[in-house]
């Protein structure tokens, strides 16, 4: 029984289209009613031809494209409202066109047929160049007593084409369009379709010999000559069959000459990758192990990659998480003359740190604003320079370093203050270390250059109560590459 929906007639829809499920649509009722589902397969047809016409101007295959989705739309839609019976199993065609065969067109398995009206719309469009309009290409159908009869007549065809007695309407078409093409288009009839299916296992085949060196290579833990791996292809006489069939063996030397024989095939070359497939088949429980091995391998490579392979660090004494100080993320390697000019800003250290201090509220001098910035900078910039220190690098190699301030107008002279002498008392003077953000950077033997770039900006808070917070870029030394030592025995000494 059909579904159906009140308002909607099922029974007049014959269809055959494939879906992404891989199911077809049964059959309607009766196969003689109401084709539509030929026009979409002409209409794709035509599209088709009109794809392998590189001549075929670009606005009128774009015409046909969206005739093509507008069609396709309208079957989707019939679907989805239920107008479409699919089969619970898949059959293909064939399942959905069992009935008794008669003459002509019909004698042929319905698997074997051509589509003769879509290779008709084909060769027609090909020919003369140019997008088809819908009714160019007509069919007439009459009946002769219990059978079909179509004629195809078109401008740019010869004479009307007449099929031969069909079962159905459709497959008299199919009949008329196949007369049509052996007699205006002879080279569209001939299309070696059982030839094509031949060679499509060998297509499939061709990835089996690189299959099989990629597999020899991670049995050897070494990339592998074309002389480890060979194929000895012979001639095969089969009683009965005509033609000469081919049978290869291929021998692995560097797995201790172990072969493998393929499959017979028509030729030498397919020959060949049918015996690369012998071969893959009986070695792929030997390498499975190994090739999970390359992709986890692979995929943590991946990951450390997108990591930027960086990992947190801490300079000893310093405190964790939630109020760790620094922490360093590690780049490529440097190139020598990146790191000679001290910019390099893809292998970086990053180091970011921030202190509290807690002023005394009764001590005027610790509430004097212009003290605030001496011991915080101070202290920053110290634990600054234990994180490189540790880190293998120094203050000299710091190349920028970024500036949050509170209140930049009042603290600014203070942060960027050589010497702790302009600081107002002589306790701010002791809590500063006479050591502010200048006297960090001061030119020395690790640094004869300026100090580095400084971009100061005003936020409009900090954590906690800080009211300066410094991030530093600064260069890694080049990391060493290994001293490869050759033993004397291998030089002959």
């Amino acid at each position: 029984m059909k579904r159906q929906q009140p308002g909607h007639m099922v029974g007049k829809m014959h269809v055959t289209p494939a879906r992404s499920s891989g199911r077809v649509p049964a059959r309607a009722a009766r196969v003689d009613e109401v084709p539509v589902w030929e026009a979409f397969e002409d209409l794709a047809g035509q599209l088709h031809g009109a794809l392998l016409d590189l001549s075929l101007p670009t606005v009128d295959l774009l015409n046909l494209w969206g005739r093509a989705l507008a069609e396709r739309s309208r079957w989707q839609q019939l679907d989805a409202e239920g107008l479409l019976e699919w089969p619970d199993s898949p059959g293909g065609r064939a399942e959905a066109w069992s009935q008794p065969q008669g003459d002509g067109y019909g004698r042929q398995p319905h698997s074997e047929q051509k589509n003769w009206k879509g290779l008709l719309q084909q060769a027609y469009q090909q020919t003369h160049r140019k997008v088809i309009p819908k009714d160019e290409i007509s069919y007439v159908v009459e009946a002769v007593e219990s059978q079909f009869r179509a004629t195809v007549q078109a401008p740019g065809l010869s004479s009307p084409f007449q099929g031969e007695l069909s079962i159905n309407k459709k497959q008299a078409e199919h009949a008329a369009a196949r007369a049509a093409i052996y007699a205006d288009f002879p080279k569209y009839a001939e299309v070696p379709e059982k030839v094509q299916k031949a060679t499509e296992p060998a297509e499939n085949a061709m990835s089996a010999k690189m299959k099989l060196h990629e597999m020899v290579q991670l049995l050897t833990g070494r990339s592998v000559v074309k002389e480890e791996i060979e194929y000895e292809v012979q001639e095969l006489q089969v009683p009965g069959q005509r033609g000469t069939q081919y049978v290869a063996t291929v021998r692995l030397a560097s797995l201790d000459d172990d072969s493998y024989e393929g499959e017979p095939a028509s030729n030498k070359k397919q020959a060949e990758h049918l015996a690369a497939q012998a071969a893959v088949a009986a070695m792929a429980e030997r390498v499975q192990p190994l090739e999970q091995e390359r992709r986890e391998a692979k995929r943590r490579k991946t990951m450390e990659a997108r990591r930027g392979a960086k990992k947190p660090f801490r300079a000893a004494g310093h405190p964790g998480p939630p109020a760790a100080f620094e922490r360093m993320a590690y780049g490529r390697v440097p190139a020598a003359d990146e790191v000679k000019q001290g910019c390099d800003t893809s292998s970086k250290l990053v180091a970011e740190a921030f202190i509290y201090h807690h002023f005394d509220d009764d001590n005027d001098d610790y509430n004097d604003d212009s003290c605030h910035q001496g011991p915080e900078t101070t202290k920053i910039l110290s634990n600054l320079q234990q994180l490189l220190q540790a880190a293998d690098s120094s203050m000299g190699q710091v190349t920028l370093c970024s500036v949050s301030l509170v209140n930049i107008s009042r603290d600014f002279t203070a942060f960027n203050t050589a010497r702790g002498a302009r600081l107002t008392s002589a306790k701010c003077q002791e809590s500063a270390g006479a050591k502010a953000y200048a006297a960090f950077f001061k030119a020395s033997a690790t640094r004869p250059s300026p100090p580095p770039a400084r971009v100061a900006v005003q936020v409009s808070a900090l954590a906690g109560t800080a009211s300066v917070e410094i991030q530093c870029n600064a260069a890694l030394k080049d990391r060493q590459r290994p001293t490869i030592v050759v033993p004397c025995a291998t030089l002959g000494c």
